[in-house]
C-alpha cells in the first residue's frame, strides 16, 4: 500500500476563534521551553496562565496593533508569529515560536514571510526586529528573511543591548 502523504502545515493570519487553540499552544510551548524561552524570560506559571487564558487571547486577537500569524497542523496550532504596530507605517516582529516537533522544518521562515505579507497588505512600509547584540543565530535568521542591520540599538534584554534589523516593504 502506498505511503500516505501528509499535508504541510497551514500558515495563516489568526482568527478570533483561535483563542482556545492558541492557549493550548502556549501551554505546550511553555512545557517544552520553560521560563527561559524567548518571550517568557523570567515568567512564572501564574504569568503563563494569564497569557494563555482564552479571554486574554481573544482581546489580543482583536487588537488593532497586533498581527498574529499561526501555523496549524490539522486541528493543532504548532507555531505562531506576532508583530506589533509601532507607528502609522512601521511594526516590530515581537516573536516567532514553533513547537520542537516542527523545529528545523522551515516553519519559522514561513511564519515570518506570512507576517511580512500581512504587514504589507496593511499598508506598512517597514518591519523591525530586535535581537540581542551577541545573538548571531537570530540575526542570521532575520538577515535570511531580507532584513538588514540598521545600526540602531534599542533597549536591553537580560542586560545585553538589543540591535535592530529592518526590512523595507515598499
Amino acid at each position: 500500500m502506498p505511503e500516505a502523504r501528509t499535508r504541510p502545515p497551514v500558515v495563516r493570519p489568526s482568527r478570533q476563534g483561535d483563542a482556545s487553540r492558541l492557549a493550548a499552544f502556549f501551554r505546550d510551548f511553555w512545557r517544552e521551553s520553560g521560563p527561559g524561552a524567548l518571550g517568557f524570560a523570567g515568567a512564572k506559571q501564574e504569568s503563563l496562565e494569564e497569557i494563555a487564558a482564552p479571554e486574554f487571547l481573544k482581546r489580543r486577537l482583536s487588537s488593532p496593533v497586533l498581527m498574529i500569524v499561526v501555523a496549524e497542523d490539522g486541528p493543532k496550532i504548532i507555531g505562531m508569529a506576532t508583530a506589533r504596530k509601532t507607528t502609522q507605517r512601521e511594526c516590530e516582529m515581537v516573536g516567532i515560536a514553533v513547537l520542537k516537533e516542527k523545529s528545523g522544518t522551515g516553519l519559522d521562515s514561513r511564519l515570518a514571510r506570512k507576517t511580512l505579507e500581512l504587514a504589507r497588505k496593511r499598508g506598512l512600509s517597514s518591519v523591525n526586529a530586535r535581537v540581542g547584540a551577541a545573538d548571531e543565530r537570530a540575526a542570521s535568521f532575520y538577515r535570511n528573511a531580507g532584513f538588514t542591520e540598521s545600526g540602531k540599538v534599542s533597549g536591553t534584554r537580560r542586560n545585553s543591548p538589543m540591535r535592530v534589523l529592518e526590512k523595507r516593504l515598499a
